[in-house]
């Protein structure tokens, strides 16, 4: 849904200019990380709002009517960088929703010192009451980091973003939702990582915008050159803001974190077809239970063929054989990951894993219950998230088909855009990147037929 409103994109920009070049970078505690602070102070009075400061001299937060929706977009930076993108955008684009925004109930936030640990976002959090008209009518909170180049991408969608939140969202906007971002929000919800963490913590929905460019990361995060933007990409976050806090239907009580959804492309896909289709998958591997003692043999191989795909992977990822990328370089300065040209190497070392997985298989011709096997990893899956099980469900369906089948969740998690998002987050470093055929064992088998000699 487009708002009839649009954003005043030469003020944005002006808010930006100021942010970022005026005041320079905005550590925390600095004279411009103050200077900052009284500028949305002063914006947010001229647009008719009251600002309050919650406990520290430059946490600000202002609301309107019930605080239905909060938004938030931290004011510091890192010292080293004028943070355009992080994330002087963000709070440019919320103070021009305060100027034009006529919707009654609403809260922005400016948190300070996100970039020490969400310290402005937790005394948000945990003094709620103090500052919020109504706490219990709060039913949706967004951060804005990173917006202002790419796509509009969300993130944080955990387990409270059940298949009515979800199909409510994507009612009034659209942004893109790469599934391992879904999995890690939904598996894993304590480790969000921006301004909403905080919120989401204490059961409260909650997600993250941000813009996501072709390689799925912002190269100058946290760099001496986070100094450009896209006008395109702040208007499209402006407006999708503003559908939300316009749309006429409230965000969804909570219901059950059993009614799963994932978004698929622009869709989402209801809880009753993920179960089905996770329901499907367990049962598919009863056909072939009265196999079970040939699943320690099909482990052992599986693992051996973890083994042979990882030793060419490790030796291509730690010896310096690709030049390193700003991306790396941008890495190894925020999270001292080695710059060893992971990034530029990855499509070469999963094509080398693969080819090395692959003729281990063909080389001993394993037979055994792979849809059984691949069940089981389902089963495993649903301990972690039903989203990270979904993928090992269809793998165990369609492996009645055909054993290569089972190979669907390491394909998705070794494509090598995957495998740089989750080094240059810090959370797999290239030495690790093996691992993820374990997820293949299932495929190992190149007949699994229930018969006697299988």
């Amino acid at each position: 849904m487009s708002s009839p409103i649009s954003p005043n994109l030469e003020r944005i920009e002006t808010d930006i200019i100021t942010l970022t070049q005026s005041y320079g970078p905005r550590p925390h505690g600095s004279q411009a990380a103050r200077l900052a602070a009284m500028y949305v102070r002063n914006q947010l009075i001229d647009a008719g709002w009251e600002p309050q400061f919650i406990h520290l001299a430059e946490n600000i937060v202002s609301c309107k009517g019930m605080g239905t929706h909060l938004f938030l977009a931290h004011t510091d930076s890192v010292a080293q960088s004028p943070g355009v993108i992080d994330n002087a955008v963000g709070v440019s684009i919320l103070l021009e929703i305060a100027r034009q925004t006529t919707e009654p109930d609403l809260c922005l936030g400016f948190p300070a010192a996100e970039e020490l640990g969400f310290i402005g976002s937790k005394y948000l959090s945990n003094q709620l009451h103090k500052w919020h008209p109504n706490p219990d009518e709060l039913k949706l909170v967004m951060a804005l980091d990173l917006t202002g180049y790419g796509s509009l991408s969300i993130t944080g969608l955990g387990p409270l973003w059940n298949t009515s939140r979800l199909q409510w969202l994507y009612a009034h906007t659209q942004p893109h939702s790469p599934y391992a971002y879904q999995v890690v929000s939904n598996a894993f919800p304590h480790m969000e990582r921006s301004d909403h963490g905080p919120f989401a913590a204490k059961g409260i929905l909650s997600a993250h915008l941000l813009g996501r460019g072709p390689s799925g990361v912002f190269p100058e995060y946290h760099q001496a050159n986070d100094r450009y933007y896209n006008i395109d990409a702040i208007a499209e976050t402006f407006e999708a803001l503003l559908a939300i806090t316009e749309a006429e239907e409230t965000v969804p009580d909570h219901q059950s974190i059993l009614e799963p959804g994932l978004v698929f492309g622009q869709h989402v896909v209801p809880g009753w077809m993920v179960w089905t289709v996770l329901i499907f998958g367990i049962a598919s591997g009863i056909w072939e239970f009265r196999q079970f003692k040939k699943l320690i043999p099909m482990l052992i191989h599986g693992l051996i063929a973890t083994i042979f795909a990882s030793i060419p992977m490790i030796v291509l990822t730690h010896g310096y054989f690709f030049e390193p990328s700003p991306a790396e370089i941008t890495a190894q300065n925020v999270n001292g990951m080695p710059a060893t040209g992971w990034w530029m190497g990855s499509t070469w070392v999963s094509l080398a894993g693969a080819v090395a997985w692959i003729a281990w298989r063909q080389k001993r011709q394993i037979r055994g219950p792979g849809a059984l096997l691949s069940s089981l990893f389902t089963v495993g899956g649903l301990l972690f998230s039903p989203l990270f099980a979904f993928p090992f469900a269809i793998a165990a369906i369609l492996h009645r088909l055909t054993p290569i089948a089972a190979l669907l969740p390491a394909a998705y998690w070794l494509q090598p855009a995957i495998l740089r998002e989750l080094t240059f987050h810090g959370l797999v470093p290239p030495i690790f990147w093996g691992l993820f055929w374990l997820m293949a064992m299932p495929a190992i088998v190149v007949n699994s037929k229930d018969s006697p000699d299988a």
